[in-house]
């Protein structure tokens, strides 16, 4: 979603104007001075906090802008990642591994979830294609997924895989009887 801002700059002091846009297809939009005054505008655009342009503009009286947005490239969101996958699963850590199918991505979130819904446990650089998630506890349930994200976004979520650590149940413990009489 494209977010186009105006700024007016009064000296030091930058006032939030109005939200010009949360729509894809706007490609042009006209920034008019009504005032009295001369006034200087910022333009921002940006997607997701991401900004992707900006531009200053000093306005007099009755005069106009044009902001032309359609030149301003944002990136889409990466690929998502697939085939994710536990190679290796011991009792302390699971390895990890998937297809890297982005070539602009920044990097990777890989999230683990324990029952209670998935928590982000990885940020990776770009390029990256495996995670160990080490320090485990033996014996207890795991869910992962990953996804790309870069400028544009993030991807869609990889599939997810279970996995359970491996481990022994601590071993029955013989409890002898004596005769009491």
């Amino acid at each position: 979603m494209k977010r186009f801002v105006i700024l007016i700059l009064l000296g030091v002091l930058l006032l939030p104007c109005i939200v010009l846009a949360d729509s894809e297809q706007v490609a042009q939009y006209t920034v008019t001075n009504e005032t009295q005054d001369k006034y200087t505008y910022i333009i921002t655009l940006s997607k997701d906090g991401n900004v992707f342009g900006q531009e200053s503009v000093e306005l007099n009286s009755g005069e106009n802008f044009v902001i032309d947005v359609s030149r301003v490239l944002i990136p889409n969101p990466p690929n998502a990642p697939s085939n994710f996958t536990a190679t290796d699963v011991t009792e302390s850590q699971v390895d990890l591994v998937w297809v890297d199918n982005s070539l602009d991505e920044t990097g990777f979130k890989v999230e683990r979830d324990l029952g209670s819904g998935f928590v982000e446990i990885a940020d990776l650089p770009s390029d990256t294609t495996s995670y160990s998630d080490t320090g485990l506890s033996q014996l207890t349930y795991f869910c992962y997924r990953a996804r790309a994200y870069n400028d544009g976004g993030y991807s869609d979520y990889s599939n997810s895989v279970c996995v359970t650590t491996e481990g022994q149940l601590n071993s029955p413990r013989t409890i002898e009887f004596k005769e009491l009489c």
